[in-house]
């Protein structure tokens, strides 16, 4: 009989530990990590890591949040590139996006693949001569 309590409480503590990693891994939201981490090989959805990179100065670093009642997932990946403004603009619509100047300095870039995703691609630079700053936004993706 005390076998059985015992292989019962500790089923019961094992399933405990399982939901509460289970957990604690949905809800992780890593942020400022590389493709060559654990974060990214876990987190990251297959549709992203298949995303252009464009000439970067260093890996990209990437953040995500998790999916939170009404709010989709989201992925950012931001990096400099050593391309020139032009060549991004042609590279990105080539993918199909729609460019347009959203601030000074700032030339925003949306393409809505379907109803549950949407990824945007910011380009811009503090000051003339600088390299570019390339933020992509990923929404939805995950939420599946």
């Amino acid at each position: 009989m005390h076998k059985l309590i015992f292989t019962a409480i500790a089923l019961l503590v094992l399933l405990v530990v399982l939901v509460f990693a289970s957990a604690k891994f949905y809800f992780w939201q890593p942020s400022q990590f590389t493709a060559d981490s654990l974060a990214y090989r876990l987190k990251v959805h297959s549709a992203i890591k298949a995303f252009p990179v464009w000439a970067p100065i260093a890996p990209p670093l990437y953040l995500l949040r998790v999916a939170d009642g009404a709010q989709r997932s989201l992925v950012a990946m931001t990096y400099h590139s050593e391309l020139e403004q032009d060549d991004l603009l042609d590279r990105i619509q080539a993918l199909g996006f729609t460019c347009a100047p959203a601030l000074e300095q700032v030339i925003q870039c949306l393409n809505k693949t379907d109803s549950l995703h949407e990824v945007s691609v910011s380009l811009s630079r503090k000051k003339p001569g600088e390299k570019i700053r390339i933020e992509t936004t990923f929404i939805g993706y995950g939420d599946e």
